[in-house]
């Protein structure tokens, strides 16, 4: 595909040099540079944009080639939602949308490390991070419209109340994603305490303000440095 491209560049190129020759009265240089204008923008309107794509720690299964598939698409919709935020007037809602997007990148960061977890995550990947992306891009096609009427700003104002909600949808995914470490953690935790009182010592919320009593005295008393100078010469 890229030597096509490249192939067609370098036609439209000789091509336009021949015919800018016979039409116009510039000088071949004049003529020359115009072409070679010509080809670059062929070349940059035909050329196949590359996808920023994280390679998972996965083997080479079917299934793990759907978890790639899926983790791709959650990275490019947080990659879509976040070019969008420059078009987004509503300061109120910039700023919404960007705590989502810290929300959802904790999300992409933990599923990177813990891939076999994407499936649990087809939810939140597949509906509402999919969800939020087209809601924005609608949001920005309706405000640069610019109009002011009853319509358009109930519109407005009902899909900022949408994603108002949806922010809290992104908590919830996030976790259920971590729901198992939450249960490993309780079950280590209840052993420690039960261990901790076996052998005597409370585990109940201790006052961290309160400094630690003890018998020693750091101060000596009858220490010399206590004494007025007089005293001690």
């Amino acid at each position: 595909m890229f030597s096509f491209i490249m192939f067609l560049a370098v036609i439209t190129t000789i091509l336009a040099f021949i015919g800018f020759d016979m039409i116009t009265h510039f000088s071949d240089i004049v003529n020359l540079i115009g072409a070679v204008a010509l080809g670059v923008g062929v070349f940059l309107t035909f050329k196949p944009n590359k996808k920023k794509q994280i390679s998972l720690d996965l083997d080479d299964s079917e299934n793990s080639k759907l978890l790639q598939e899926s983790y791709q698409k959650a990275l490019e919709d947080y990659n879509y939602i976040k070019g969008s935020l420059k078009y987004i007037r509503d300061s109120e809602l910039k700023m919404h949308v960007q705590d989502m997007q810290k929300v959802s990148l904790n999300i992409l960061q933990y599923l990177q490390k813990h891939p076999e977890k994407i499936t649990l995550a087809r939810r939140f990947i597949d509906y509402y991070q999919d969800t939020v992306a087209g809601l924005i891009e609608k949001y920005v096609e309706i405000e640069n419209t610019q109009l002011n009427t009853d319509s358009v700003n109930d519109i407005k104002e009902r899909t900022k109340n949408t994603l108002y909600g949806l922010s809290n949808a992104y908590t919830e995914q996030f976790e259920k994603l971590i729901n198992d470490q939450l249960l490993d953690m309780d079950a280590e935790l209840k052993v420690m305490e039960n261990t901790i009182k076996a052998d005597g010592f409370d585990v109940k919320k201790q006052d961290r303000t309160q400094k630690i009593k003890s018998g020693f005295s750091y101060r000596r008393k009858n220490c010399m440095h206590d004494k007025p100078m007089q005293r001690m010469r």
